[in-house]
């Protein structure tokens, strides 16, 4: 996606590579809320930095191995999310979502302390005693209760809107409730501490 943009169009040289690495550092959020941050921007610039050792490596299109050109950010620049609301927060949250399925998006982060590609692959056949996943990001099964705040919103699954469309809508929400800087991962982390 976004790395793709930066290497469009420039050659397979140091310089070029130099070039790409520059434009990763260099690129801005669609919404104009500021430059991402130094976690978000090593995390692009380390795919620059394999798809470069790929291309010597495997591929043999470069004579030299240009992933050394690639710098990242100093580690002490990025920041840690440490970002959580309360309950009393959740609920006003909530109260601002446009529609359902949105309070539903933001419930199952919350109270089941669910990813976001976990609610959006959530299906009908996943509940039962418990919430069924199989496909978590470490690669473990697991079965996560259902808690007496989240069972309102089970009927919303599957969600039907695209994750963008939600999450712009959780933006809405999170806005509207005076949480600006609240991303979406961070209500896992506040329904880990409620």
């Amino acid at each position: 996606g976004l790395v793709k943009k930066a290497v469009d169009g420039l050659a397979l040289t140091k310089q070029g590579i130099v070039e790409a690495a520059s434009k990763v550092r260099g690129m801005a959020r669609l919404r104009g809320e500021g430059p991402f941050s130094a976690a978000t921007i090593n995390r692009r610039l380390s795919v620059l930095k394999g798809a470069a050792k790929w291309a010597w490596k495997s591929m043999r299109w470069t004579t030299e191995n240009l992933s050394p050109y690639v710098v990242l950010i100093d580690k002490r620049q990025e920041r840690v999310r440490s970002t959580v609301i309360d309950q009393k927060a959740v609920v006003k949250l909530l109260q601002n979502a446009p529609n359902f399925e949105t309070q539903a998006f933001i419930a199952f982060a919350v109270y089941a302390l669910m990813r976001q590609g976990e609610v959006m692959g959530c299906r009908p056949e996943h509940l039962g005693r418990g919430i069924h996943l199989k496909d978590r990001k470490t690669g473990t099964p697991i079965v996560l209760p259902v808690v007496r705040q989240l069972r309102p919103y089970l009927k919303a699954i599957p969600l039907k809107h695209h994750k963008r469309t939600l999450y712009g809508w959780f933006e809405e929400a999170r806005d509207a409730a005076g949480l600006t800087g609240l991303v979406y991962h961070d209500l896992r982390r506040s329904g880990a501490t409620i």
